[in-house]
């Protein structure tokens, strides 16, 4: 558990659409998240190595051109034991066959609000609840 109130926890976004992650880190850095971004997973791989067990979360999509997220998150995960997994994504469809891969997910598009309380939520929860 991390000792910072809740709202300053690190979270690492991981989303190749350039629009969107800036408009994500934009709402969760006035909320006092400590946003960093990459625009892919080998980007956010590279991240999570360079800063061993330093992330609260990971925030990712599950479409990206490089690997999908739920394939970057099994990755980063020794990297980042204690870091929890939101995933988001706009294609419902195309992720039916890995439904159990992407849990907890969040859909797109979202609003501010539920960005924020759906963090709120997975960072709050105890593991076995997500």
């Amino acid at each position: 558990m991390t000792d910072r109130l809740p709202g300053g926890e690190r979270i690492l976004l991981v989303d190749d659409e350039e629009v969107l992650r800036r408009l994500a880190h934009a709402i969760l850095s006035r909320r006092g998240y400590e946003v960093i971004d990459a625009d892919g997973p080998l980007a956010a791989i590279a991240i999570a190595a360079d800063q061993p067990d330093s992330f609260d979360l990971i925030l990712a999509d599950v479409m990206m051109p490089e690997m999908r997220g739920y394939e970057m998150a099994d990755r980063i995960r020794p990297l980042q034991p204690r870091a929890k997994v939101l995933f988001m994504s706009g294609y419902a469809g195309e992720i039916d066959s890995a439904s159990d891969r992407v849990r907890p997910l969040l859909p797109k598009p979202f609003s501010p609000r539920q960005l924020l309380d759906e963090i709120r939520r997975i960072l709050d929860a105890d593991d076995a609840s997500i």
